[in-house]
């Protein structure tokens, strides 16, 4: 009788556990571990940005990966996602959900650039301030797929109205961390041995662009 209570007892503490979802935690800094560890946490989102998001029902707005972090400092978590809404699998644009007392207001970051795999590295305090960007890569020109096609480091800072591309308020993120990194790729492009001369060709053009965008974005004559 009380192995059976017990064996009840651990099956309902799981059914509890089970039941709790993101949408009944309160979404604070102290249950920012916790939340972004919810085993099921791509699958809860993606249910409450369908039943958030307008013509949801009509463009299902898939999830690629979520995360919980204080983008603005008020010590109140956001609900930052990646979203695909070709079908493709394509995760560009980032959702940010806020929770206030049970209601939820949420904003949105398009990108055209390459899919985000992971959020938290794109989550960067790029002036020291103690807040964090986004930071992510676009497409200079239109992508087509086939051919290497130049990007660029954008940085979105959050205001009331959601993360706005603030890029130029940034030059020594890019002097210090965009414009290094890209000299150190087109170095290694330029010297590694040839493959195919149309595709080194491309590649060493590519970042000869990113570069000059970057320094022009650092100030660097």
């Amino acid at each position: 009788m009380k192995r059976m209570t017990l064996i009840a007892a651990m099956m309902m503490a799981f059914s509890t556990a089970h039941a709790a979802g993101i949408t009944s935690e309160s979404w604070n800094t102290g249950r920012q571990k916790s939340l972004n560890a919810t085993p099921d946490l791509r699958i809860q989102v993606q249910r409450l940005l369908e039943g958030l998001l307008p013509d949801a029902d009509l463009v299902t707005p898939m999830v690629g990966d979520a995360y919980f972090a204080d983008i603005n400092g008020d010590s109140n978590l956001e609900l930052l996602a990646t979203v695909d809404y070709s079908g493709r699998g394509f995760y560009n644009n980032v959702v940010v959900v806020q929770q206030q007392q049970g209601q939820y207001a949420w904003t949105e970051a398009r990108n055209n650039g390459r899919s985000i795999e992971s959020l938290r590295t794109h989550l960067v305090d790029a002036d020291g301030d103690g807040k964090q960007e986004l930071v992510l890569e676009r497409f200079m020109d239109r992508y087509e797929g086939a051919r290497r096609v130049p990007t660029e480091i954008v940085i979105y800072r959050w205001n009331e109205r959601g993360f706005k591309d603030d890029s130029d308020a940034f030059p020594e993120y890019y002097r210090t961390q965009v414009v290094p990194a890209l000299e150190k790729k087109l170095i290694e492009a330029s010297s590694k041995p040839s493959t195919s001369r149309a595709v080194d060709d491309s590649e060493v053009f590519a970042l000869e662009a990113e570069l000059s965008r970057a320094k022009r974005r650092g100030r660097i004559k």
